[in-house]
C-alpha cells in the first residue's frame, strides 16, 4: 500500500520528505513576499498558511519560529502597493496554491467542504466569463445601432450558455468517496469541459457578428478599430484557455487543477483591459486645438441679396 502524506507515521521516509518540502515552500514563500508588489490578500492567506505549516512541522521549531517572525515582518512593513489592481492576477494564483497546500496539510478541513468547492468551480468560472462576454456583446450591440433582434439573440445565447454549464455541473456531481485531498489538488471538475465548449461557441458568435458589422460600415472609425483589435486579442486568449479546460478534464491529465486559477486570471485581465483601453480613445480622437475658431461668428448671405446690393450701388 503506497504511503500517503496524511497516513504516514512520524519518522517514515515520506514524512521526512514532507518536512523538507514544507521548508522549501517557506523559503520560496519568504522570497516571494519580500517583493513590494505582492497583493495584501495573498499575503494574509500565505502568512496564515505558513504558520499552519510551521506548527505542523516536526523538529526545527526554533528555526521555524525565526522564519515565521521574518516572514510576518517582511509582509506587514510595506503597504505601498496594497490594493493595486495590477496584481490581482498573481494574487489569484498564489491564493490557489495556498489553498491546495492547506488542503493537504490541514487536518480540520473536511471532504464535504472540498466537494462543495469542487462543484462550485465551474459556476465561478462561468460567472466571471459572463461579465466579459456581456461587455463584448454590448459593444457589438452598439455596432448594430442597438437593434432589438441582436439584443434578443445575445440574451438567448447567454441563457443557453448558462443552461449548458448548469447541466454539466448536475451531470458531474462527484460522490463523497471520489473527492479526496489528493484528488482535489490534482484534478479539476469534468464540468469545466461543458464550460469550455459553451464559452468557445459564444466567443465565435460574438467575433462573427463583430467582423461582419466592421466590414460593412465601420472600417474607417478609430473607435471601432480599437474594439475589433481588443476583440481579436480576447478571442485568441479565450480560445487557448477554453481548449485547455475542455481537453484537460476529459483526458484526465495529471495536475489539471493548476489550469483553473490561470483561467480566472486570464478572464480578470481581459475584462480589465477591455475597459481601460477605452479610456485612451477620447484623448487620441479629440481635436488638437480649438483656439482658432473661438470668438468667431459666421454669417451666410444668400446670393440674391448680394445681387440686389450691387444693383442699388450701380444705380
Amino acid at each position: 500500500m503506497p504511503c500517503d502524506a496524511l497516513t504516514c507515521r512520524p519518522g517514515s521516509p515520506r514524512r521526512v520528505w514532507d518536512y523538507i518540502a514544507r521548508r522549501r515552500f517557506l523559503r520560496h514563500l519568504y522570497h516571494a513576499l519580500s517583493s513590494p508588489s505582492s497583493p495584501d490578500v495573498s499575503r494574509l492567506c500565505l502568512i496564515c498558511l505558513s504558520r499552519k505549516l510551521e506548527n505542523d512541522s516536526r523538529g526545527g521549531r526554533n528555526g521555524a519560529a525565526r522564519g515565521r517572525h521574518q516572514l510576518c515582518r517582511s509582509c506587514c512593513t510595506d503597504d505601498s502597493h496594497m490594493g493595486d489592481a495590477h496584481h490581482t492576477g498573481p494574487g489569484v494564483l498564489i491564493c490557489d496554491r495556498g489553498l491546495n497546500l492547506s488542503t493537504l496539510y490541514n487536518y480540520d478541513l473536511h471532504e464535504s467542504t472540498l466537494r462543495a468547492w469542487y462543484i462550485v468551480q465551474p459556476i465561478m468560472a462561468h460567472v466571471c466569463m459572463l461579465s466579459v462576454e456581456a461587455l463584448m456583446m454590448a459593444r457589438v450591440y452598439g455596432m448594430y445601432h442597438r437593434r432589438t433582434r441582436v439584443l434578443l439573440l445575445f440574451l438567448l445565447v447567454l441563457l443557453l450558455d448558462t443552461i449548458v454549464v448548469v447541466v454539466g455541473v448536475a451531470v458531474n456531481v462527484p460522490s463523497f468517496d471520489q473527492i479526496t485531498r489528493a484528488y482535489f489538488v490534482r484534478y479539476s471538475s469534468p464540468a469545466l469541459s461543458y464550460f469550455g465548449v459553451s464559452s468557445f461557441i459564444t466567443q465565435v458568435l460574438i467575433l462573427t457578428f463583430m467582423m461582419l458589422s466592421y466590414r460593412r460600415e465601420w472600417r474607417t472609425t478609430p473607435l471601432v478599430q480599437l474594439i475589433v483589435r481588443d476583440g481579436l486579442l480576447v478571442f485568441g486568449v479565450f480560445v487557448v484557455f477554453c481548449a485547455c479546460m475542455t481537453v484537460y478534464p476529459v483526458m484526465h491529465f495529471f495536475a489539471t487543477a493548476a489550469a483553473y486559477p490561470w483561467l480566472l486570471t486570464s478572464i480578470s485581465c481581459a475584462g480589465c483591459r477591455l475597459i481601460l483601453n477605452m479610456q485612451t480613445v477620447p484623448e487620441a480622437t479629440a481635436p488638437a486645438s480649438s483656439a482658432l475658431v473661438q470668438l468667431t461668428t459666421y454669417y451666410t448671405i444668400p446670393p440674391q441679396t448680394l445681387d440686389d446690393n450691387e444693383q442699388q450701388d450701380g444705380s
